[in-house]
């Protein structure tokens, strides 16, 4: 390394001149736009710690780290294609992580649940609904028949009653929040 390292550069100018001067092949425009995607973190005066300067030269993102291991090893196609796709594989695989790590932290916060859990929630509700829809026929059968007087010509009203009940109970079913549901073998 060429030059001596501070602690905390004035500007990003230092920056680059340090990079360059340290072998980084690295230009104004690309510190620049780096440091406004957030790859280079500066501080609120300009500043910049040397602590944000290691972040960005390793920052997969950034290629800095990339480009000289490129040019200590000769310029190698090969080795630039290696390591072009190791970082990529780096940051896919630190998004990942990220990924899973919020999974995990939603699924305890309550926002997922066990794929088991959901499907005994839906066996639950489809048994409630089952019930529901044989206890209003068994029920509600005499008034039907009543209400068309047994008349056939009369079995567009009979229709509509049904319908409208099972429109009732489907309404009644979506807004339950809990209910409760014995499961008894059969014998």
């Amino acid at each position: 390394m060429a030059e001596e390292t501070p602690q905390v550069f004035k500007s990003k100018n230092a920056v680059i001149k340090w990079l360059q001067a340290n072998d980084y092949k690295v230009s104004k425009s690309k510190v620049y736009n780096d440091a406004r995607e957030g790859l280079l973190k500066v501080e609120r005066d300009g500043s910049v710690t040397i602590e944000s300067v290691r972040r960005y030269i390793d920052h997969p993102e950034a290629g800095i780290r990339e480009h000289l291991d490129t040019v200590q090893a000769g310029d190698d196609l090969e080795i630039k294609e290696y390591h072009r796709r190791a970082a990529i594989a780096k940051a896919k695989k630190t998004e990942l992580e990220a990924q899973r790590l919020q999974f995990e932290m939603d699924k305890d916060a309550g926002k997922w649940i066990a794929r088991e859990d959901l499907e005994m929630e839906m066996a639950a509700r489809a048994a409630v609904l089952d019930q529901g829809i044989r206890n209003l026929v068994r029920i509600r059968a005499e008034d039907w028949i009543h209400m068309v007087g047994g008349d056939t010509a009369r079995a567009g009203e009979l229709k509509a009653a049904v319908n409208d009940a099972l429109d009732q109970l489907m309404n009644a079913y979506v807004k339950t929040d809990s209910f409760q549901v014995m499961f008894e073998g059969e014998e």
